[in-house]
């Protein structure tokens, strides 16, 4: 090689270090300017009370805390030891502010899209061969990075990134895209004749580390096998037996790991403590028409869904209720059993589309009513499996790089992330506070079976923000259209509470309990009506009797030591503080 020639590839390989060092800025830096608005949001009552800011067990990373987080699995019917942790961590560190939630959450989206454009990359000098990809080299940086950052500012990222509790899904795919570049890297080091025992325990540990924060991916090991299929290229289904040993030993302990927590999570799901916060109102679809038609509409879902983020809110209302011969549910029933058939008949001819399309069906089976939530297709659910589709993008945008299509590709692709930042950033905004949310949610119910539960929680939202009149319209809003809808009634009876009308307050509480005797808020509020009434006994029992239930209910537990004390029962009062119950106090004062 002459000096003419050196200097030519040294000038080559220093502009591609700018480039790579470029586009790691700008993985970094534009996610964290869609959705660093969000930092300074508040925390919402979607769940953020019961798991993190009402939640005594996540108060720090004490012993008696981690305990309890190792060892518990009714309070979210998950075992989930690093999910709580994540929570922990915050308040241990910084104490409990939703800004540190939110910051983290944001950090954490930016790592994650960082983690994406290295597994997209990595899957295309996989399945084209090192020399192969890196024959392009610019194509191999500019491709991965702008179909990662598509997938990072699509809207339906939003629900996990503003979403204090949607901590718990960044971990989670944090781990998960590390166990597949660890996967991948030791299948390098193997095609190199190294060793990849190292890489192979890695990936091993990280899969479960991420189960362990929530069993999103408890079907993620399949990810690992459709891997061997392609692009390693190393499992033929047709022929296991011809797998390697190593092959093999690389996938059982994931297998193991995946079974274990398959079989964990289904036997929390169905027989762990009852959740107090369950809504029971939710319909019970028993058909296996309802069933298998909510399946195939969830799997056609998040592919159509994915490119048209519009109507975003945290409930979609569609599976709430529904005829499984309407025309959605017939449309995707045959858009999935047809493309699936024509994907097998081409799978020799497109192997990439035909792997990536199986890792869509599986890898959402749980979230089909298997383990998850039956009644929604949350936005959380997509955001591992939309690095799908932006994966194959990826490689089209390799495959035409040299091709005059490429410029209008580019363009079309910076466009359509431009367009989705928009909508993510309007999106957002829905997730300022509990108002906020619950507002977008009640307008996204509009003429659906959620409606009533939709303007009942707004009722709540309302109260709890100090707008009472908002709060008493919404709330008789809701009970117009299902007078039934208990937690209506107990917001009217918070807000006749906060205006001092005691009276009004227990009958309203009175009522619901009428109606739902299980409602322990309601039980606590009318304990605290009763105190204030100077019915101290009745309060007590009223404060036991959601403990009776609920043994950490903090709020129930401190108003039964304190009603005790001013009964001068100091050492039942202790006993309450300490864990225990007394005996049940006598009827009125």
């Amino acid at each position: 090689m002459n000096t003419s020639e050196r200097q030519l590839v040294t000038i080559s390989s220093d502009r591609m270090r700018k480039l790579r060092l470029g586009t790691l800025l700008l993985l970094i830096v534009i996610p964290l300017t869609v959705f660093g608005p969000s930092i300074y949001w508040g925390f919402t009552d979607f769940d953020d009370g019961r798991n993190i800011y009402e939640n005594p067990h996540v108060a720090s990373l004490s012993p008696a805390h981690l305990k309890w987080m190792f060892t518990n699995v009714d309070y979210a019917r998950r075992y989930l030891p690093l999910g709580w942790m994540a929570y922990a961590v915050d308040q241990q560190f910084f104490g409990l502010h939703p800004f540190t939630y939110h910051l983290g959450n944001v950090l954490l989206h930016a790592l994650n899209t960082v983690l994406a454009y290295a597994l997209i990359r990595r899957l295309l000098e996989a399945g084209l061969g090192a020399s192969r990809f890196a024959s392009r080299p610019v194509a191999g940086v500019i491709g991965p990075a702008l179909v990662a950052l598509l997938w990072s500012v699509n809207p339906l990222r939003v629900e996990s990134v503003a979403w204090s509790c949607g901590r718990i899904y960044l971990v989670a795919t944090t781990f998960f895209l590390g166990a597949l570049l660890a996967y991948l890297r030791g299948a390098r080091e193997e095609a190199a004749g190294g060793s990849s025992v190292r890489w192979r325990w890695t990936a091993t540990a990280l899969y479960l580390a991420s189960l362990l924060t929530y069993p999103l991916m408890v079907f993620g090991a399949w990810a690992f096998l459709l891997l061997e299929v392609f692009p390693l290229r190393r499992f033929n289904a047709a022929r296991p037996w011809e797998a390697t040993r190593r092959v093999w030993l690389g996938l059982a302990p994931l297998g193991v790991i995946a079974g274990l927590m398959f079989s964990l999570t289904l036997w929390c799901n169905f027989f762990a403590r009852e959740n107090a916060m369950v809504i029971k109102a939710m319909p019970n679809y028993g058909t296996a028409a309802h069933k298998v038609m909510q399946s195939f509409y969830v799997w056609a879902y998040y592919v159509w869904k994915a490119w048209v983020p519009l109507d975003l809110a945290p409930h979609s209302p569609t599976l709430l209720s529904f005829s499984p011969w309407a025309l959605p549910f017939l449309a995707s029933l045959t858009g999935v059993v047809g493309l699936t058939i024509w994907l097998w008949r081409r799978r020799s001819a497109w192997p990439a589309v035909w792997v990536a399309w199986l890792a869509h069906l599986i890898l959402l089976v749980p979230m089909l009513g298997l383990t998850e939530n039956r009644y929604f297709a949350a936005d959380r659910y997509h955001y591992i499996i939309g690095i799908i589709p932006v994966a194959l993008i990826a490689g089209a945008l390799w495959k035409y790089w040299e091709h005059r299509l490429i410029r209008p590709m580019l363009l079309g692709g910076v466009a359509l992330m431009v367009v989705f930042a928009g909508l993510s950033r309007s999106q957002l905004s829905a997730w300022q506070n509990a108002v906020t949310l619950r507002e977008r949610d009640a307008a996204r119910a509009e003429k659906s079976f959620y409606l009533p539960w939709a303007r009942t929680l707004l009722s709540a939202a309302y109260y709890r923000a100090g707008s009472n009149d908002l709060a008493i319209a919404a709330a008789q809003s809701a009970l117009q259209l299902n007078p039934r809808m208990t937690p209506a009634i107990e917001t009217l009876g918070d807000v006749a509470q906060a205006q001092d009308r005691l009276e009004d307050a227990l009958k309203y509480y009175d009522e619901s309990l009428r109606m739902d005797p299980q409602a322990l808020s309601t039980h606590v509020n009318r304990g605290v009506v009763l105190g204030k009434q100077g019915r101290l006994n009745e309060a007590a029992n009223a404060f036991r009797t959601v403990l009776e239930s609920i043994p950490d209910h903090a709020g129930a537990r401190q108003n039964l030591a304190f009603a005790l004390e001013m009964l001068g029962r100091t050492n039942d009062a202790r006993l309450v503080m300490n864990g225990q119950l007394p005996p049940e106090a006598a009827a009125g004062k």
